[in-house]
């Protein structure tokens, strides 16, 4: 996540009593202001900056979404495969999880029960 970022946000009913909270001076219904991003609530659809743990290219997911998960790495969608991969070699030491023995038999297991054929491709 990029730091000391800033986010434009505007007055609203439901934006007034939190951010006044938080210590921001009201300027008036509808206008815009500029909230720190630690102050945003977890919820918020804002898009923030977040670089890439990767490739270090920006990308901008929106706040209640990074929040789900904002431990790191962050991967943006081009390499989202690689932080799969990371995590299955993590986990289960192979790159992939049709890889390990336990889930080609389940998925056999259940191609049997539904197509009575091991691979119904």
């Amino acid at each position: 996540m990029v730091p000391e970022q800033t986010i434009t946000m505007t007055w609203t009913g439901f934006t007034k009593e939190y951010y006044i909270e938080k210590g921001y001076e009201y300027t008036g219904m509808r206008t815009t202001f500029q909230v720190k991003l630690e102050d945003l609530s977890k919820k918020s659809k804002k898009k923030i900056t977040v670089i890439c743990d990767y490739c270090h290219k920006p990308f901008y997911p929106m706040y209640a979404n990074f929040m789900r998960n904002p431990n790191p790495p962050h991967s943006c969608n081009d390499c989202k495969h690689e932080k799969a991969k990371e995590t299955c070699q993590k986990l289960y030491h192979v790159d992939n999880p049709m890889q390990l023995e336990s889930v080609k038999e389940k998925s056999r297991k259940t191609s049997q029960e539904r197509y009575q054929c091991d691979y119904p491709m």
